[in-house]
């Protein structure tokens, strides 16, 4: 439970600093809140290490094509 709500709060904190910083690019953001030392990084290392990126990419070529096929 706890980790759960750490990690929510830490993607709403993102979701908050995207919103204040509309022309910034996702690379940007991610590279200021993912500063080395930090649990995010720490974490985000971690996903990486265990395909979760390439997990997340195939995720979204789902959807999307999915929305193309759709409209």
């Amino acid at each position: 439970e706890q980790a759960a709500q750490l990690v929510m709060g830490n993607m709403q904190d993102c979701l908050a600093s995207a919103r204040h910083q509309p022309k910034a690019s996702l690379d940007v953001l991610g590279k200021a809140i993912a500063t080395p030392g930090t649990f995010t990084a720490a974490g985000l290392e971690v996903l990486r290490n265990n395909g979760a990126t390439q997990a997340w990419r195939e995720a979204f070529d789902e959807v999307l094509g999915r929305l193309h096929k759709g409209s």
